[in-house]
């Protein structure tokens, strides 16, 4: 039977909400779905239809092509719904509160846009490298920007908005000029490892200081799982790409190393939301 008290404060909140806010969450929702689900069909023609190499690769594992495409097109899936709809949760539920709108708009554009080996599917046209390198570009800029900010929507320590904007450009560098020295992968091993670590540590060090320094006891219960889930997660997915990302490994589709690295860093990201 429904409580009609429950129904009232429903009903109050939806009245409450500021249909921009809402109209654009939305909008925005239905264009990342889009996307979404028109990558997953790519991404889903790439598999169905194997390299002789990958099904070399998937025999070894013992594995056939459809239970490969299966656990990867699931695996996907259960990532982007549940980014989806705790996105919808909280604009549902906090829908004037700028940093909830914020982490919902973030949560959406994550949970569409991730997808470790995105790069390495070898049917991928042309023409949707352009969007879906834009939508990595600004999913990395608010996910550096939502471990400064949460849960109190200011920069902190101080200094980290200063990092954000030095952080930036190199960001410019990777998604769209990749030959130039703005992007870090092209800086050599030792290097690119260093910039790498000095991110993570900052982006886990802010919530960590605010947490310990700027929360009170309040918002210190509120946030300890937020702020303990996000840092395992960050510090879980450095440690599963770290090899890739140096070239020690490859992110090649079918091997047991890709298998294994795509499922720790998603299962890892599902600490966030």
């Amino acid at each position: 039977m429904l409580n009609p008290m429950n129904s009232q404060a429903d009903a109050s909140r939806l009245k409450q909400i500021n249909p921009i806010v809402l109209s654009a969450w939305v909008a925005f929702t239905m264009l990342a779905a889009a996307f979404f689900l028109i990558e997953i069909g790519v991404m889903y023609d790439d598999l169905a239809h194997p390299s002789a190499t990958l099904m070399k690769d998937l025999a070894n594992l013992g594995w056939s092509v459809q239970t490969h495409a299966i656990f990867l097109i699931t695996l996907r899936l259960i990532f982007g719904l549940t980014h989806f709809v705790i996105a919808g949760l909280i604009i549902y539920r906090r829908p004037n509160e700028n940093i909830a709108v914020f982490v919902a708009f973030f949560l959406v554009l994550l949970g569409s846009i991730f997808w470790p080996p995105a790069n390495q599917i070898a049917s991928q046209p042309e023409f949707w490298k352009t969007p879906r390198h834009i939508a990595q570009f600004l999913n990395s800029i608010a996910f550096l920007v939502f471990f400064f900010i949460f849960p109190n929507g200011q920069f902190t320590p101080r200094w980290t908005r200063t990092f954000t904007l030095l952080v930036i450009p190199f960001i410019v560098g990777v998604y769209f000029l990749p030959q130039t020295i703005l992007n870090p992968r092209t800086w050599g091993m030792l290097p690119l490892f260093i910039f790498s670590i000095t991110v993570i540590i900052v982006m886990i060090y802010s919530p960590i200081y605010r947490y310990r320094n700027i929360s009170s006891t309040t918002l210190r219960q509120q946030t300890k799982w937020v702020v303990f889930g996000t840092s395992i997660a960050l510090m879980g997915y450095f440690l599963i790409g770290l090899p890739f990302a140096l070239n020690i490994l490859q992110m090649e589709t079918g091997t047991i190393s890709n298998l294994a690295a795509v499922t720790g860093m998603m299962l890892f990201f599902l600490l966030i939301p």
